[in-house]
């Protein structure tokens, strides 16, 4: 069976690490200064420790080799969804969605779908208001543009389940940012 895996983008972490060092730094510089006021160093004190959080959140982001998305003949695999495999026969449709710079690829599933988790009504109500079915790849941390994967994943749903292996293949060797796996 073909598979294909996205990882975390490890620059997407060095940005992250990119922005906290100097915010660090002028939360150090604020409380170690002489002249600094009360205020100042208040400030110093709050601004460590939380955008000293960027530093543990970007080095576990550089370092986990988990797979973040995993396609296959058979389905889609996403780990942010808490969800099992989504058939491909199961998606209806698929599009990009942009919710303050955060990119998303939301599917419409079918009806018999079943979701493992339920959602509270304000999460059901926000949803709606973006644009969003539920059910959204969350792409912030990989690199792939968000229309490419739509069109793939609405290649996938037209294709016949004997042709998608070839499928999976041509798009992704033609993409060159993934691994492909043929068990």
């Amino acid at each position: 069976m073909t598979e294909i895996k996205l990882y975390k983008s490890p620059w997407k972490a060095i940005k992250l690490l990119g922005l906290t060092i100097p915010l660090v730094a002028v939360g150090v510089w604020l409380i170690l200064r002489n002249e600094s006021s009360l205020l100042d160093r208040i400030m110093g004190w709050i601004g460590v420790p939380f955008f000293g959080f960027g530093f543990f959140l970007a080095f576990f982001h550089m370092f986990d080799k988990r797979p973040q998305i995993v396609f296959n003949e058979t389905g889609i695999w996403d780990r942010t969804i808490k969800q099992d495999l989504i058939s491909w026969e199961l998606i209806k449709n698929a599009n990009p969605l942009d919710v303050f710079g955060q990119k998303f690829v939301t599917l419409t599933v079918d009806k018999s779908f079943k979701r493992k988790n339920t959602q509270y009504g304000w999460a059901k109500r926000l949803e709606k208001k973006v644009g969003s079915t539920g059910l959204d790849l969350q792409l912030s941390q990989i690199k792939m543009k968000p229309e490419k994967m739509t069109n793939f994943i609405k290649e996938m749903i037209k294709t016949e389940e004997s042709k998608r292996g070839t499928l999976i293949n041509k798009y992704f060797d033609s993409q060159g940012n993934t691994t492909a796996n043929n068990a």
